[in-house]
């Protein structure tokens, strides 16, 4: 998981995220898995991004609080995705309503939660996917690159470079969010543990 400074500033349609939060763990559309998901703020986050950094969700910053909820005008990209089982046949499903959390202690550790919904298209619906997270946070500088697959549930990516000038934006899911430079929260990169994830149908 990487909580990075924002990354797209221009060209933008639902305002620009005080910065960018990703959860990328397994491969959902190469390798489908139960609980392999990617989910984040702007398609840069993911492993070989284009230069076409498009915003996915909407980032609130409150306190040491960051919460990412899905803009549902894009889920049909697939730029977030994840799977609820293995196989050729695994539907993708992308996030269309939810959030994930994510609270920063004082001493750097990390918690949170997964609760979304996403839409698998017609003949796949809708399904609930819930996880608790657990970790610590590791400040970062190397480029933007691949994440690489851990045991348990974890997932590391390389950070992305920060914006020189560390700037505090504006929360396109609600009021005016600033971002102290010394937010626990800014620019941080985290080794996450998948404690536990649930998926339900949804009528």
């Amino acid at each position: 998981m990487r909580i990075v400074a924002t990354i797209s500033r221009i060209g933008t349609t639902i305002g620009v995220n005080p910065l960018d939060v990703c959860l990328i763990s397994g491969m959902p559309a190469a390798d489908p898995q139960p609980g392999a998901i990617w989910f984040g703020s702007n398609s840069g986050c993911n492993p070989g991004a284009n230069a076409a950094d498009l915003d996915l969700g909407y980032v609130e910053v409150v306190g040491a609080r960051v919460t990412l909820r899905p803009d549902e005008r894009i889920a049909a990209t697939l730029g977030n995705h994840y799977t609820v089982s293995s196989g050729l046949a695994a539907c993708p499903y992308s996030p269309i309503s939810g959030s994930l959390q994510v609270d920063a202690g004082p001493d750097g550790s990390l918690s949170g939660s997964v609760d979304i919904v996403g839409y698998g298209g017609a003949f796949c619906g809708r399904t609930a996917h819930r996880a608790g997270l657990t970790g610590r946070a590791r400040r970062r500088t190397a480029a933007r690159g691949a994440v690489r697959q851990r045991g348990g549930g974890q997932a590391v990516a390389a950070g992305v470079p920060p914006d020189p000038g560390g700037r505090p934006g504006r929360s396109a899911a609600g009021p005016s969010a600033p971002v102290s430079r010394n937010s626990r929260m800014a620019k941080a990169t985290a080794t996450i543990t998948v404690i536990h994830t649930t998926t339900a149908e949804v009528g």
